[in-house]
């Protein structure tokens, strides 16, 4: 349930309310001429119980065999065509022969 509170009342006692806020872990509802102005809840913060299983569901663990050898073809291909690029800005212009 949600205390409902005047925002004089809760300026005299701020910091009591708050403490009591965050024990019973229950909402404060402070109130200006009647209307409801702004609400204080307790912070819930979710902690592991401990650090094994905290990464559930965040990490895929795949098989290191799988693929590989896709993959060092695709790196080769990038490294050769990254080079033949580089050699193409570095190589000075070739002149042509002139025909008569």
């Amino acid at each position: 349930m949600t205390r409902t509170i005047k925002a004089s009342e809760f300026k005299a006692k701020c910091l009591k309310l708050i403490d009591e806020v965050a024990e019973r872990g229950e909402a404060l509802v402070i109130t200006k001429r009647g209307k409801p102005v702004v609400r204080v809840e307790p912070e819930r913060v979710h902690k592991p119980k401990s650090l094994f299983g905290c990464l559930k569901g965040q990490i895929e663990i795949v098989d290191p065999n799988d693929d590989l050898e896709m993959w060092d073809h695709e790196i080769d291909r990038a490294v050769e065509e990254r080079l033949q690029r580089t050699q193409d800005l570095i190589a000075p212009p070739r002149r042509r022969k002139r025909v008569r």
